[in-house]
């Protein structure tokens, strides 16, 4: 699984996820599109929920 510390993504449809790393040109599975990047990593169901994970642990401090 790629760095959880660096690793974030937002699903936008049903089997599009938006890239939302800082450099996402550096990650082998950011694909590029348009001004974004999308997320092909096998496993980014998993980083979508660890993104929403972490978004709402901060909400809530």
């Amino acid at each position: 699984m790629p760095d959880p510390d660096v690793c974030r993504a937002r699903q936008v449809q049903a089997d599009l996820y938006e890239c939302l790393v800082k450099n996402p040109h550096r990650c082998r599975y950011a694909q590029a599109y348009g001004y974004g990047f999308f997320c092909r990593h096998p496993e980014r169901k998993e980083i979508v929920a660890r993104t929403e994970a972490a978004g709402k642990q901060r909400r809530q401090k």
